[in-house]
């Protein structure tokens, strides 16, 4: 999705379903070397995205609340390629309602990628 010969990339997310956190798979290439961050927000309301990669499945009874969503996981994941994972992650962005979303990646202070991703 992010590739910084072509910022400004767009997704779409049609299967979304409200209240269920939306499977997101990360792979990072073999040449970067060092810590990526992942991030977004609410493209409306500017309201920080989260994300969730952490071991399990902590969301309990689904679907969540709106709320209790958009408040889950973390706003920022970091990501490092290295030993298994082998630089493959899987894990969930927390979008909480249709609606335009940017995600950002970033290294070192240097952006590599945007997306505008359309939650349908």
């Amino acid at each position: 999705m992010f590739d910084a010969e072509r910022p400004g990339d767009q997704a779409v997310v049609i299967d979304f379903r409200r209240g269920l956190p939306t499977p997101l798979r990360v792979t990072m290439p073999r040449s970067v070397s060092q810590l990526v961050s992942l991030y977004g927000a609410s493209c409306s309301s500017r309201q920080a995205l989260h994300f969730w990669f952490g071991e399990g499945f902590p969301f309990g009874s689904l679907p969540l609340p709106d709320a209790k969503l958009a408040a889950a996981g973390a706003p920022q994941v970091d990501f490092a390629y290295g030993p298994p994972p082998n630089g493959k992650f899987q894990g969930y962005v927390l979008f909480w309602k249709p609606g335009l979303y940017t995600l950002i990646a970033k290294s070192g202070g240097t952006t590599l990628g945007t997306a505008t991703v359309d939650v349908q």
